[in-house]
């Protein structure tokens, strides 16, 4: 909005040669949200003029919404890369655009677009990551990666583990709506996906994942032309991948790929060197050296109130080691095979996306493991986006987001962003800046017992019940991000309205979702299903 006499200069390096839509309607500074008196208002008249492709373009308004298509030029001699309104009219006298969408009519051929790589570590921590502030050097090769990419500082899942998680970032919805919520869900099929949405615009999908609570029978593989499971470690994945690379290089005049390439690497067990295992148990006590590799097999201490205060010290740190290794591994393997891409050219024609559905918990909140809790070492995962051409790379995006956005702004990012609007998404492309909604999470589970958490800016409520015992129980909880980012303070007592006043929203959010809810799917989990969802802890 801007009053008559003053002039808005913005930039436009981003985005020229985009065409800005929007209603353009005038005001004389009274609230333009005021209904109508009845009463005949004056005439009114602003002008709003700014430097256009074949010269300084006027544009009048009157308190009557007008349709406008504003082509952005990509800048003018005065000021490279930008372009300025200039209102003028009445003193005091307003005009706005109301509901701008930018649209790119110079979309990429098929043949111009990029390839994508989508790279899925499962329950990868975003501050095991350089890139996000860790000192250990556990992941020079991701590092590498981001140092080149765009890089989402505080990216939060939609979930705590793994079903509801992947669920969203391959649809682009809330949990409500796409169903998989579960282990015996199966999601929404009317939802459009990711790869529905590439393989439409002709891209070859392909998707190579551990299983698990990533598969086919839980209606995963929508869009995917090739739907590869397997139980064999990341290593394995990463010669799948390289398979797929080097058929798709000899195809002559290929379309161009999307591929998925998912690991449970990082994921419980963690086994990741016999020698560093061994090490490890010889430190500890028998009753917990047996079971140290599995997060879940704990269970039974807290039931049965042995789960000190120390032995939670002790566990956590030996369990964190493990896992840390873990992180290791896998990107050692990633590094092999970004080193290779890079060397063919690939990578140069690719754009890689790195993220997590979750993370981990390490006795922060007096639990391990994940699924119970919505703090931040579980709703916090890294995300980098690599795009081809070096676009943003080594910057950083500081806010608050969600991985409700990833399908759409990958899809923005290969050129697709007009067909967005088709789409059944609920998330917005992050390429247009950060989506102004608060962020949602929900750990399912049946009667009374979900967890919700909502975030507003750097404040995060959560509500709900735990499985495990734990002092906040059943009551709301409120935590300053900015001052506290992993939500060890909880300032429910010091600010009862504001906590009261984010609840309410939680609610309102809440109802606002449930209205579509996705009720129709469910699937019979066989022998070999239930054997890897108890061994990756799930059951």
């Amino acid at each position: 909005m801007l009053e008559a006499g003053t002039r808005l200069t913005l930039p436009m390096a981003d985005f020229p040669g985009a065409t800005l839509h929007a209603r353009l309607v005038a005001s004389d500074g009274a609230s333009m949200d005021q209904p109508a008196t009845g009463t005949a208002a004056p005439p009114l008249k602003v002008t709003l003029s700014f430097p256009g492709p074949a010269g300084t373009v006027a544009l009048e308004a009157d308190r009557t919404p007008r349709a406008v298509e504003l082509v952005l030029p990509a800048g003018h001699p005065e000021q490279p890369g930008s372009f300025t309104f200039e209102a003028t009219g009445p003193a005091g006298s307003l005009v706005r655009l109301e509901e701008p969408r930018l649209a790119f009519g110079d979309v990429p051929s098929l043949a111009e677009r990029p390839n994508v790589l989508f790279v899925i570590l499962d329950t990868l921590r975003a501050d095991r990551l350089g890139a996000h502030g860790n000192p250990d050097g556990l992941s020079p090769a991701l590092d590498r990666i981001a140092s080149e990419s765009l890089v989402f500082e505080e990216c939060w899942s939609t979930s705590s583990w793994t079903m509801p998680a992947i669920s969203g970032m391959l649809t682009s919805a809330h949990q409500e709506l796409h169903g998989g919520i579960h282990e015996n869900s199966r999601i929404n099929p009317a939802l459009d996906t990711l790869a529905s949405s590439l393989a439409a615009a002709g891209y070859d999908t392909e998707a190579i994942c551990e299983g698990g609570l990533f598969r086919a029978i839980y209606g995963h593989d929508a869009g995917f032309r090739a739907f590869f499971e397997h139980r064999e470690g990341i290593a394995h994945g990463a010669e799948l991948a390289r398979e797929f690379f080097q058929r798709k290089a000899t195809e002559p005049g290929a379309e161009p790929w999307f591929l998925v390439l998912h690991s449970y690497e990082v994921h419980e067990p963690y086994e990741p060197d016999p020698a560093l295992l061994a090490t490890i148990r010889a430190g500890l006590p028998e009753r917990l050296a047996k079971r140290i590799t599995r997060p879940t097999d704990f269970a039974e201490l807290y039931h049965n109130g042995e789960w000190t205060a120390e032995v939670s010290a002790e566990v956590s740190a030996a369990m964190e080691a493990l896992y840390d290794a873990e992180v290791q591994v896998a990107d050692a393997v990633l590094g092999e095979l970004f080193d290779e891409l890079r060397a063919a050219g690939t990578l140069d024609d690719t754009l890689v996306v790195i993220t997590a559905d979750h993370g981990e918990e390490f006795g922060e909140h007096g639990m391990i493991g994940h699924g119970d809790s919505l703090y931040p070492e579980l709703l916090h995962v890294p995300l980098m986006l690599r795009f081809p051409d070096g676009w943003r790379a080594g910057e950083t995006e500081p806010g608050a987001t969600s991985q409700l956005h990833l399908a759409p702004t990958v899809l923005d990012a290969v050129g697709l962003g007009t067909e967005l609007e088709g789409l059944s998404f609920a998330g917005e492309s992050l390429l247009r800046g950060l989506p102004e909604v608060p962020i949602y999470a929900w750990r399912y589970r049946e009667g009374e017992r979900s967890l919700y958490a909502l975030r507003v800016g750097d404040e995060v409520v959560l509500e709900g019940t735990y499985d495990f015992a734990r002092a906040e129980s059943g009551a709301p909880e409120f935590y300053d991000l900015a001052a506290d980012p992993g939500a060890l303070k909880n300032l429910r007592a010091e600010d009862p309205a504001r906590v009261e006043s984010l609840r309410q929203l939680l609610s309102a959010v809440r109802e606002l979702y449930s209205k579509d809810a996705f009720e129709g799917g469910s699937v019979r989990l066989d022998a070999a299903t239930q054997e890897r969802l108890e061994a990756l802890g799930y059951l």
